[in-house]
């Protein structure tokens, strides 16, 4: 029972997230240093390593010696309200993400230790407040992923840890000249819980975004619920949801590389890599590199249903059974009882019939095996011919009932011609 309760709990977290600002920067850190939103940073000996969700290259790991990663300049220099959320996993120490107006070399430039995990194993973290006296947290080097969030405004700071608060310094930050930031290492000389000197970070890091905006603490549990990657049940169902992908299912869109795309199902959309796709089922859409399509399967055969959603196309492979179907159609044929309505004379008919076997307007044996059948064309198709049949009816009716009156005149005829023969007779 623990196992649903955790399911339905999990479910529902996602579906009642509001947090919805979209990040100003963003670095996904998939083993590379590219970014999503804004410019790329510079990567300094960092390497891909297993991100929380189990991607062999979805995050960077650091050696703890001299790997780092600057981001552009000026990122979040002077900017208030701004955020930062990054992942991280380490059984170690070290910077995590600093600020400095110089290179990790330059050991005397101004600098702040951002967020660092000290030699007590403890996350600290702050923006510069004209004082070395960072937010303090738990021990976090458990080897386990965590995810830190340090946001701020014009009054203060705050700073979280998986969702949840964990202090705050009320006093107003400024940047003055340390416009360099880099992540894996801060310059934490006489710093609290740190070594004097740079302070290399030896762990994983992933996922670094920014916000124009301050969080509050409802916004950043729906962020944490948001960004959770990698919540396993049992090693067999997991939910992965954030601003580019949503999929359910043990390794379902693994590793993630497109964007934009909805996955149902164990190893639903594994290695694929196109956008706007929705696959349903196990191992549908796997190693593909379509995009806007729909999928909807079980693994072991070809897709049932395949959709497009660019082209408006909606296909099923196999026997549709249904109580009823509704065919938009603008081109309805009663035009057929228009005055001006051309139609074939029944010789000319006969002869088109001689000449192409089927008739005309509708699609011949070849056509319909090449193409298929519109089936609202194909209803319109067949109305017309029934309305054309109906107007040849009344054709005839007409030729028959001057038949018939001549028919008549002629029998008239017939019998005052017998009438005259008889007296002439006698």
């Amino acid at each position: 029972m623990r196992r649903f309760t955790l399911l339905a709990t999990l479910i529902s977290s996602f579906l009642v997230s509001a947090f919805s600002q979209d990040p100003v920067a963003s670095w996904p850190l998939d083993g590379d240093a590219m970014a999503e939103v804004g410019d790329d940073g510079t990567l300094h000996g960092a390497v891909p390593a297993t991100d929380r969700y189990n991607n062999p290259t979805g995050a960077l790991a650091f050696d703890g010696i001299d790997d780092y990663v600057r981001l552009p300049d000026s990122v979040f220099y002077q900017k208030k309200p701004f955020t930062i959320s990054i992942w991280f996993k380490t059984t170690n120490e070290g910077g995590i993400m600093g600020y400095s107006s110089g290179p990790p070399t330059n050991i005397s430039a101004n600098h702040v230790g951002q967020l660092y995990i000290g030699n007590s194993g403890a996350l600290h973290g702050k923006y510069w407040d004209n004082v070395t006296d960072p937010i303090n947290g738990p021990v976090v080097n458990d080897g386990q992923w965590h995810q830190v969030v340090l946001t701020r405004d014009i009054q203060g700071q705050d700073l979280y840890l998986d969702g949840t608060y964990v202090g705050s310094r009320s006093a107003a930050t400024f940047d003055l000249n340390m416009a360099r930031s880099y992540i894996g290492t801060a310059l934490t000389d006489n710093w609290i819980d740190s070594p004097d000197g740079f302070f290399y970070f030896e762990g994983c890091l992933d996922d670094l975004n920014m916000y124009n905006e301050y969080l509050t603490q409802e916004d950043v549990t729906d962020l944490y619920q948001r960004e959770i990657i990698g919540i396993v049940v049992q090693d067999s169902f997991c939910i992965y949801c954030d601003a580019s992908n949503t999929s359910v299912g043990f390794n379902a869109l693994s590793p993630e590389r497109g964007y934009g795309n909805t996955v149902i199902g164990a190893f639903a959309g594994h290695n694929s890599s196109g956008t706007g796709n929705v696959f349903m089922g196990h191992k549908v859409g796997a190693q593909s590199d379509v995009s806007n399509q729909l999928m909807i399967g079980n693994g072991e055969f070809s897709p049932l249903v395949l959709g497009d959603f660019e082209a408006r196309t909606f296909g099923v492979d196999g026997e549709i059974i249904t109580r009823e179907i509704t065919v938009d159609y603008d081109n309805w044929p009663d035009y057929v009882f228009s005055p001006n309505y051309e139609l074939l004379s029944l010789r000319e008919l006969e002869k088109f019939l001689d000449e192409n076997h089927h008739l005309p307007g509708v699609p011949s044996q070849d056509e319909i095996h090449a193409d298929g059948i519109n089936l609202g064309e194909m209803d319109a198709t067949l109305l017309q011919k029934i309305e054309e049949l109906t107007l040849y009816m009344i054709e005839l009716r007409k030729e028959n009932e001057d038949l018939k009156i001549q028919h008549q005149e002629m029998q008239g005829r017939y019998h005052e011609m017998e009438e005259r023969l008889r007296k002439l007779e006698e």
